[in-house]
């Protein structure tokens, strides 16, 4: 059923700029995705987001079977590839970020020694 199959349809692709309206919110990359014959569905993707979160909303908001999660996440994974982008990076930290480094602030806590 769910065929992950069909192009980007719109959006901003790698570093390009603009996004994309789908369901009154807005995506780097929307992609077509067939799961019938003749019936494509839009899918909303955000650069540095997960593939396989972002397939398993598509299936439950649309009521597909769980049997396609990994084909529609390898679809949306290789496409978002293709389009120069690290996924899980997201492009500029934007809390607690060092402005010259870009490293985040962090406070860890060192073990107490054995003894």
């Amino acid at each position: 059923m769910a065929q992950a199959a069909g192009g980007g349809a719109g959006g901003g692709g790698g570093g390009g700029g603009g996004q994309t309206m789908l369901n009154g919110k807005m995506y780097d990359k929307v992609f077509d995705i067939e799961v019938d014959e003749g019936v494509t569905l839009k899918c909303g993707y955000n650069f540095g987001e997960n593939p396989y979160a972002v397939a398993h909303d598509f299936i439950e908001d649309n009521d597909l079977p769980v049997d396609h999660l990994d084909e529609i996440a390898r679809f949306i994974d290789r496409n978002v590839a293709n389009a120069g982008v690290t996924l899980g990076m997201d492009a500029m930290p934007t809390q607690g970020a060092d402005p010259f480094t870009g490293a985040h602030n962090a406070m860890y806590e060192t073990p107490a020694p054995r003894g």
